[in-house]
């Protein structure tokens, strides 16, 4: 008799590799209509809203500007924004002890008057310890990171994947934070994270694709975790988001102080806008990015902030235009001004990795 013929399945198994860039080039071209796709598309893929009253910064108690000369905590030291972060501070006349899986390592990497202490943040009690390698610092910058889709940097076990880097490692630095605080007359009073833009629009397409395995999911759990315990334990809190990173990483150069006099063209003048704003599109340098978080020490009365960051026409910032563009923070009229959406650099990078990803496998 005659039988209803059968629906063709999609084996996605056997045909992801090569679909998979030819349905980002779609999506390139009509993202305009991307709900007309969600049917098809895996969730992380639909344009869902994210709740972002949770991550408004908090009023902060402690309005405080770093003086020259304290002890700074820099986790993630080594990597391609650490080392920049290394040499702002070191320019500044700050302090700095390098909290680092290996010592020995670092010590090609900084220079010799960086205290070199080791500690794991996948593993509080690896080495010295996080608490103990915290203890006596004024600040803590964390500039640790991992790559947005699966590489040999997230290691054979996934033991440097999103997860395990931007969530769980942010928290264990951020308990090892708390206990130094409940216990030490010396307080911790600033941290300073690298995130990214994006955090509050991984649901909304393209964010959603580069979130396809979490980074943004992580990067958001450990801004979260730093919010909750600046109350708890009485720090101010500085959240970075920069636009995609863009010069380097510089991790194979000896000298430290070099990389900040490194030509990096025209655009190196910076725009900051508070939150994860729509429309908020562009590019940052990792130097650029790396002086703002400097920047966060370095500024008088900042209290807690979130904000994006990318670079523009024109020359390096000079301090005052530093000053200006954390000022801008407070403007409205000027932070609701964010020109049109155009996200076809970021689209154009997405594809390209995901074709790399699949192009290994």
């Amino acid at each position: 008799g005659w039988s209803r013929p059968r629906r063709p399945r999609i084996m996605l198994t056997s045909t992801i590799s090569s679909r998979a860039p030819l349905l980002l080039s779609v999506l390139l071209s009509l993202s305009q209509c991307l709900e007309a796709f969600s049917p098809i598309l895996p969730s992380a893929l639909k344009g869902l809203p994210v709740p972002r009253a949770s991550s408004r910064p908090r009023p902060s108690s402690t309005l405080v500007m770093l003086e020259s000369g304290r002890l700074v905590g820099l986790v993630g030291a080594t990597g391609g924004v650490g080392r920049l972060v290394a040499a702002g501070l070191l320019q500044e006349g700050y302090k700095l002890r390098a909290v680092v899986r290996s010592p020995e390592r670092a010590a090609g990497l900084l220079p010799p008057e960086v205290e070199k202490v080791a500690a794991d943040t996948r593993d509080p009690s690896f080495g010295a310890g996080l608490q103990s390698a915290l203890e006596g610092v004024d600040a803590v910058i964390i500039c640790t990171g991992t790559t947005a889709f699966p590489s040999s940097k997230w290691g054979k076990d996934g033991e440097n994947s999103p997860k395990a880097v931007d969530d769980e490692g942010v928290k264990n630095v951020v308990a090892a934070i708390e206990r130094v605080n409940e216990g030490s007359k010396n307080k911790i009073q600033r941290v300073t994270f690298l995130s990214s833009v994006g955090v509050l629009r991984r649901k909304q397409f393209p964010f959603n694709i580069l979130n396809l395995y979490g980074v943004l999911d992580a990067k958001n759990e450990g801004e979260q975790a730093i919010m909750q315990a600046a109350e708890r334990a009485s720090f101010s809190y500085s959240i970075v988001r920069p636009g995609r990173l863009l010069g380097g990483p510089y991790t194979g150069t000896p000298d430290v102080a070099s990389l900040l006099q490194l030509d990096e063209g025209s655009k190196q003048a910076v725009v900051l806008r508070n939150g994860d704003p729509d429309g908020f599109t562009g590019d940052a340098s990792r130097k650029q990015a790396a002086m703002a978080m400097v920047q966060t020490l370095v500024q008088k009365q900042l209290g807690n902030v979130a904000f994006v960051l990318k670079n523009v026409e024109g020359p390096f910032p000079t301090q005052k235009e530093w000053d200006e563009a954390f000022r801008s923070l407070n403007d409205p009229e000027l932070q609701a001004s964010q020109g049109p959406s155009d996200f076809s650099f970021l689209l154009e990078d997405v594809l390209g990795k995901v074709s790399k990803f699949f192009s290994q496998k």
